[in-house]
């Protein structure tokens, strides 16, 4: 842009004689101007640069130490004032540090935490390099009280394992009994040596994908992990000091399930995914991160002739029935009209947050919520009141639930969480536990279909909202919604666009 600026200069300075008329200095100084502010808007690095505090952009092949937004691997403790560089990682089967491994193969980590005691520690795992990754499996093993987890690489390349200390002395992961006692137990620092650096060396050729089907979005299996993988050359180096950004954002990385593709659908409003019948429109059902994928699904994914609907529940299920009953009602009259309804819905932060949350009685006794029912249970049914109506009024449509996103991580997020933020009802444990009771639920309704909104949101605390003082860090950016609305697209595209 500034070579473009210096030809600009020569050219008004060469056909300055002719321009002295209209005060040929006074022309060079606006026209200056005007090609600088072009060269402002023109590169988008530029304002990127300006929001991450100034900091140069960094371009290479894979991510490395920090290179996403957040990752500033500070946490509130010292290491030295925990036990946070107790913990060490280890690979099965054993082998010497820094590891390299072999891409297709599973491999099992262990983390042990010279503790003092025989309980177990949570941890916030994932591994970054040329895609990022989350554990496949995650689980507490009371045998030797270690933290074990699952990796499963498609990509060679170097990376990084993030391994972060999130809760301590965690008896049991039944979350009824933990939020009333592992209040105060967090953590958030990394663990010795974290991040680890890892090798893949790539063992099988890339194969062509089959298009993501219904059964690879059902219910009755597991749900459709994949990756993050690195699209074009990332932006930036990370700041040191998030708490002054609102929302970071990137359009480096898109999701790529494990065993399937999805149907590519244009992110342009003047080009978008086409859909035969013109006789349907789209209802979703839920709370501000539902809005978030509505809004921009109604912007760049579906087709400009259907009508969309937003149904709010926040508040949680127990109190928004009668909004959402009201609405399926006019759903029931569209089924009666001939329309086809595509109704997306969830509940889950909302019924967590206010239902389980000790600090939160208060706002229970003022809702008239009934005591003498574990929240979880209380979930568990009206799940299945939730579901049973979205059967009953839209019958002939086609039912989405879309899994609770994993919200609440703790990872780079140092100085946005409030206290009462910081206790174990409010993390990513608790989305995974109650996407479990809610998959039980909807196993049991075979035409009911499912996404997985969980595993592709829990790697990327890079990509969430932020804000100084209320660092609730639940609303996911861009690339999750786009995901997840490509995800109806592969579901409706089969079952009523007849492609």
């Amino acid at each position: 842009t500034w070579g473009f600026y210096f030809v600009f200069v020569f050219v008004l300075l060469f056909l300055s004689p002719i321009i002295q008329r209209f005060n040929s200095i006074f022309f060079l100084f606006v026209g200056s101007l005007i090609l600088q502010i072009i060269s402002v808007i023109y590169n988008p690095m530029r304002s990127y640069n300006h929001i991450l505090n100034n900091q140069t952009a960094h371009f290479r092949s894979c991510l490395g130490r920090y290179d996403l937004p957040g990752d500033t691997g500070y946490g509130k403790l010292d290491p030295n004032s925990s036990f946070a560089s107790s913990c060490s990682v280890s690979i099965s089967p054993d082998m010497p540090k820094p590891w390299t491994i072999n891409s297709h193969k599973l491999y099992t980590f262990s983390i042990k935490c010279d503790n003092g005691t025989a309980d177990i520690s949570l941890f916030y795992v994932r591994v970054v390099g040329c895609s990022i990754l989350s554990p496949i499996a995650s689980r507490q093993n009371h045998q030797d009280s270690t933290f074990e987890f699952d990796f499963f690489f498609h990509e060679g390349g170097n990376y990084f394992m993030d391994v972060v200390l999130e809760f301590t002395n965690v008896t049991e992961l039944t979350m009824e009994h933990d939020f009333e006692t592992q209040d105060r137990t967090y953590i958030g620092y990394p663990i010795k040596d974290s991040p680890l650096p890892l090798s893949v060396i790539q063992q099988v050729a890339t194969e062509e994908k089959p298009l993501c089907d219904i059964g690879s979005l059902s219910p009755k299996l597991d749900p459709a992990f994949g990756r993050w993988i690195l699209q074009s050359h990332p932006y930036l180096h990370a700041p040191k000091n998030i708490t002054e950004i609102e929302f970071l954002d990137s359009l480096s990385f898109f999701w790529e399930p494990w065993n399937c593709k999805l149907p590519h659908v244009p992110k342009k409003g003047w080009k978008r995914w086409s859909c035969s019948n013109k006789n349907a429109e789209v209802w979703m059902f839920g709370d501000s991160t539902i809005h978030i994928q509505f809004e921009r699904s109604k912007l760049f994914t579906f087709p400009f002739e259907w009508e969309m609907t937003h149904q709010d529940t926040s508040g949680g299920m127990e109190i928004m029935f009668g909004p959402i009953e009201e609405a399926l009602k006019k759903i029931k009259i569209k089924n009666d009209e001939g329309k086809k309804v595509v109704l997306l819905f969830n509940s889950g932060l909302h019924d967590i947050d206010k239902y389980c949350h000790p600090a939160l009685a208060w706002w229970r006794t003022d809702n008239n919520i009934p005591g003498g029912e574990t929240c979880t249970d209380r979930y568990a049914r009206n799940m299945e009141k939730f579901v049973s109506l979205v059967e009953k009024y839209n019958p002939n449509g086609i039912n989405i639930f879309r899994s609770t996103l994993a919200a609440w991580q703790k990872w780079g997020n140092v100085g946005v969480f409030n206290p009462d933020a910081d206790a174990l009802v409010l993390s990513h444990y608790s989305p995974k536990f109650f996407n479990g009771i809610a998959k039980k639920v909807i196993a049991k309704h075979p035409k009911v279909f499912w996404i997985d909104g969980y595993s592709v949101s829990i790697g990327r605390p890079d990509h969430t909202e932020r804000k100084p003082g209320n660092g609730h860090h639940v609303h996911f950016g861009l690339q999750v919604s786009d995901y997840l609305n490509d995800l109806m697209v592969s579901i409706i595209d089969r079952e009523l666009c007849n492609h």
